[in-house]
């Protein structure tokens, strides 16, 4: 076979479109009502194949392919029917088709038997071939139960050769055992080097457990028409947080500008032994562009111990809450450092009633189930930032929850609250009131530490008081957040001991380059 057969397909690494197994489904079933006699089975298996010669290259060694007993097996033994047509040796292990098996899938087990293919019982000792690739192809975005014998024993096995071998392990469309929706793992789930995915990249790769198991991600469009991408039920698209989204809506300054234009920002929190949030946030928006920043601290109940000047920012001025309303903000964070006591209650319900866009993060977000009525009787812009204990706390049900369906749990609270929601943590997830939503993908285990999320409402607050609209604010203030952590671990910075007061600088460099 033609080498140049094996390149009709694009792999599209940029892909931001993001679909739910439902989204996928309703355009795979689109694609055959207009494409009746086309195969997406041996379109993705002949991506898979053009895909294994990118990573093997010409190395002689046979690559190991785990076959399951549906479509995704199906995929597996057309890639395999492929490469053996190249001369590739395929060491294929997988059970025989049976009356359940899938149509397609039977087709792909008969042409490959026809071919001279073998499929193996069991995966042979590791002393007897030393593979340059294992392809996992068992199960794909349709796993809706717990992995049994023999897939959970070849799964682990294919785990160990991986790691133990240095041997690069591909997922075709999703590791095995990974939910494509959410994210979550079972207890034996592949863990991948690579995944190719078909049609659209998914949310569960990207967010929860998805990028430990599923490691380089290509998505292969299968050459569908774009346009099919948009049948999917919106509850079932969304979209990666990608700069493209918002660059063009950052703050821009005109050459007259002065600091009363470049608005005002207003963060308050800072009880007694951590003022070094309140502080954290307002350098942030400080180095983020307002014009103005203003930080009160609670203290105690006296407000003595509150701090009243940051000696290496000087810039940011300092007020009481009381005082604070006083001030010519155009947005307000309220939570980092507000404690949880009667007098953090207090002064969070006073800050329902600002007349601007309001970002509550912390124990403010602790707070705020007790003051529900309030949040939903504003007329302007309220934005969240929980992390899962938060979030948890905002919906009243426990983390385990919260991380086994994080869009849901995202959509969920800011559907609630009325208000524009981020989730943070591994593929953090912004969501809107009427259903919207993105994952983000910057950002790195370093950020793991404290403060961090004190610098996110710092950007945030400061983005809205330049003027963005929420929205566009939230996903810029994630991406920006996450993507000055990775430059700060590519410049040696971490992940170990890399602290939020790094992360502010590098954004502060990366927001400029933006605009």
């Amino acid at each position: 076979m033609d080498s140049a057969q094996l390149h009709p397909f694009e792999l599209t690494p940029n892909h931001t479109r993001l679909l739910t197994i439902r989204g996928i489904r309703a355009v795979e079933s689109a694609f055959q009502t207009q494409n009746p006699g086309l195969s997406l089975m041996q379109a993705a298996g002949k991506a898979a194949a053009q895909w294994v010669r990118e990573l093997t290259g010409d190395r002689p060694d046979p690559i190991l392919i785990l076959v399951g007993p549906g479509n995704n097996g199906g995929d597996a033994l057309v890639c395999a029917h492929e490469l053996m047509a190249l001369g590739y040796g395929c060491v294929c292990v997988g059970q025989v088709a049976t009356e359940h098996t899938p149509m397609d899938a039977k087709a792909a087990h008969a042409a490959f038997i026809a071919a001279g293919g073998i499929l193996r019982q069991e995966i042979p000792e590791a002393t007897r071939y030393r593979f340059s690739l294992i392809i996992d192809g068992l199960f794909g975005i349709g796993l809706n139960q717990p992995l049994t014998a023999p897939y959970a024993a070849w799964i682990e096995a294919a785990n160990t050769l991986s790691l133990l071998d240095d041997i690069p392990l591909l997922a075709l469309d999703i590791a095995s055992g990974l939910n494509s929706d959410t994210g979550f793992a079972q207890d034996i789930c592949i863990t991948a080097t690579h995944t190719l995915t078909f049609i659209a990249n998914k949310p569960g790769l990207l967010t929860a457990d998805g990028p430990d198991h599923s490691g380089e991600v290509q998505v292969c469009d299968l050459d569908i028409d774009p346009t099919l991408l948009t049948l999917a039920p919106d509850n079932d698209s969304g979209n990666l947080n990608d700069p493209d989204l918002w660059a063009d809506d950052l703050p821009q300054r005109a050459l007259n500008a002065n600091k009363g234009v470049a608005g005002s920002a207003g963060l308050l929190g800072g009880s007694p032994s951590m003022a070094g949030a309140l502080i954290l946030a307002a350098r942030s928006a400080l180095h983020t562009g307002a014009g103005r920043v203003y930080a009160a601290g609670l203290g105690n109940a006296q407000q003595s111990g509150a701090p009243t000047l940051d000696p290496f920012q000087p810039e940011i001025m300092f007020r009481d809450p009381a005082s604070l309303r006083d001030a010519p903000l155009t947005a307000l964070g309220v939570g980092p450092g507000l404690g949880r006591t009667e007098v953090s209650r207090a002064v969070l319900a006073s800050a329902l009633d600002f007349e601007g866009p309001l970002i509550l993060d912390a124990d403010a977000l602790v707070l705020l189930p007790t003051l529900l009525d309030d949040v939903l009787q504003r007329d302007e812009p309220t934005l969240l930032t929980p992390h899962p204990g938060e979030a948890a706390a905002l919906l009243g049900t426990d983390i385990p929850a919260i991380e086994a369906d994080r869009i849901n749990a995202a959509r969920d609270i800011a559907a609630k609250y009325h208000a524009t929601v981020v989730l943070k943590g591994c593929g953090s997830i912004i969501a809107t009131p009427d259903g919207r939503w993105w994952v983000n993908t910057t950002g790195n285990p370093g950020m793991a530490t404290a403060g961090m999320g004190d610098v996110l409402t710092g950007i945030t607050t400061a983005l809205l008081a330049q003027g963005m609209a929420p929205e566009q604010a939230l996903c810029a203030a994630v991406w920006l957040h996450g993507a000055a952590a990775d430059v700060c671990v590519e410049s040696g910075e971490g992940p170990l001991g890399l602290t939020a007061s790094e992360v502010i600088m590098a954004a502060r460099t990366l927001l400029n380059s933006l605009i």
